[in-house]
Order: structure tokens, then sequence, then C-alpha cells
């Protein structure tokens, strides 16, 4: 057992409560913050960096039974709306551990559309032919190119959508570091179409359904998982009213920790009764909306 498993394992249950499942946030101030850990999803091996936090915590909650709502969300989701044999599109897909989840939970491939190279590399290093791996940043149009800020203090959050940049400066810095990278659009991607869409594109979800047109009247997703931190979710929600009319708020409830969904003003007025995370929202098909 290495030294970050020990650790993780013997801080996981007091002595006191023998059955208390902890949060792994918990742990942040005695969890290492070097080097690497590299664990299984499936028979799939993923490396996680610790030096970044958020990794550190992904890897107490691969290796034990403690909870992260900013990353149960994800799986409470997979759990309740992925089928078996899903063809699924992981729009900024980071290191590719939500595609792992995806296939967890019965999809039988997944499309990861990554903008920054070296996370597209940790995507192709899992090397699993059901994960296609698409170097380029979802947008309105493809063939040309957008100039992403890249998070410093992390490696989540880059973006080209300058008012992410001014609402969440403190991770991008004073001297903000740019890379050109290429565009692409949902509707020119040749792996579709797809039963999930998960798009995590930091601020350009206006963008990649604005080149999503004919895939959403052609060949709609079932659902839609996507965040917003700002009223464009409301944009969002009108460019794809016809063919996903129906929308919801997910959160997970504080008092027994389970996936709730409720319209956008019922969340709004019974928010404290869920942990806080990213906004996260689900758009579903007409023929899909019984949950």
């Amino acid at each position: 057992m290495t030294i970050f498993h020990k650790l993780v394992s013997r801080f996981l249950i007091s002595p006191e409560k023998k059955n208390e499942i902890g949060f792994c946030t918990d742990l942040d101030d005695i969890l290492r913050d070097d080097g690497k850990v590299t664990l299984k999803i499936d028979g799939n091996k993923i490396t996680l960096d610790l030096s970044n936090l958020h990794e550190r915590r992904y890897a107490a909650c691969l290796s034990t039974s403690l909870r992260y709502p900013q990353y149960d969300i994800d799986n409470l989701l997979m759990a309740k709306f992925v089928r078996k044999g899903d063809r699924i599109l992981d729009g900024g897909a980071n290191i590719g551990l939500t595609a792992l989840h995806f296939l967890h939970f019965g999809a039988s491939f997944v499309e990861c559309v990554e903008a920054l190279p070296w996370l597209a590399e940790r995507i192709r290093e899992i090397d699993d032919i059901r994960i296609s791996v698409t170097e380029a940043a979802l947008s309105k149009r493809s063939d040309g190119f957008v100039d992403i800020a890249i998070s410093k203090t992390h490696n989540q959050g880059s973006t080209y959508d300058s008012s992410v940049i001014a609402k969440f400066s403190h991770i991008f810095g004073d001297d903000i570091k740019f890379l050109t990278t290429p565009t692409i659009t949902i509707d020119s991607l040749t792996s579709g179409p797809f039963d999930i869409w998960k798009l995590d594109v930091e601020g350009a979800e206006i963008d990649v359904v604005n080149g999503a047109l004919q895939s959403l009247k052609d060949c709609p997703p079932r659902v839609i998982f996507t965040e917003f931190w700002d009223e464009r979710v409301h944009k969002f929600a009108s460019v794809v009213s016809a063919s996903h009319p129906v929308a919801y708020r997910a959160g997970i409830t504080k008092d027994n920790y389970q996936l709730e969904l409720l319209d956008m003003k019922t969340f709004e007025k019974n928010s404290e009764v869920f942990f806080p995370i990213s906004p996260t929202y689900v758009f579903l098909r007409e023929d899909c909306k019984e949950i």
C-alpha cells in the first residue's frame, strides 16, 4: 500500500463513529501535495498529479468511500441518465477521468474534446479504444482559432471567454498567458451523433450550441449536462428549447446525499438544502422528460 493510500485510510473513519462517511475536503491539510499516483477504474489506469488540489481529492475519492460533492454530482447524473451502449460527447474533457466514469456506467464510446495539448495527451495515455481525443476548442465554427487564457492555479478553468476571465481572475493572475488553439463544432464531429453531451467549456456554452444547430435539429442527444455561473443559462435554454424543452438544476441534498433535479426557480428558493457545487444543469428532450 502506498503512503498516499495509508494516509487516506488512516483518516477515513473516526474511532468513535465506525460508520461515518467523511468528505475528502476534510483531508486537504494532510494529503500529499507532490508526486503522482496511478489508480484503476474498471481496469483502465489513470495517473493523477497530486500537485493539483482537485486531483488529490479525486485520488482520495477513488481510493476510499469519501464524499466530494463537486466530483460526485457527475457520477450521480451518469448513474441516472447513462444507458448501456451510449455514445458520449465529453466537451472540455480535462484529464479523461469523466470519460472513464461514463464508460463505467455503460457508455460504449466517448469523444473527448480538449483544447489544451498537455491535457489531451493525458487522455491519450489512458489508451482505451473506446475513448477518442479531439485536440481543439468546441466553438461556433470549425477551422478557426481562439486564444485561450491558461489557468495558473490548477489545470481546470482555462477559457477564451472574457467574462469568465474577469470573474475568476485569481486563477489567471495579472500576467495572463494565452494559447492559440483550433476550433471545432459539434456539427463537424464525424464520431457523432451522441446520446449525451457533457459540456464543461468554461463560458463557451452559447458558442458551442450555436455550432451544433444541425445536430440539435437532426439528431439531438437525449441529455445535455452543462454548468453556468451566470444568467447565460437562460439564453442557452432558449437556443436548445426546440429540441430540449425540459430544464433542471441538479444538486446533492445535505440530509441524505441524494441527487435531486428541480426547475431553476424552485432550486434557487431551496438552495440551502444542497451542497455548494458549480451550478449544474440538465436539459432533456421532451420524450425523455420522465425522471
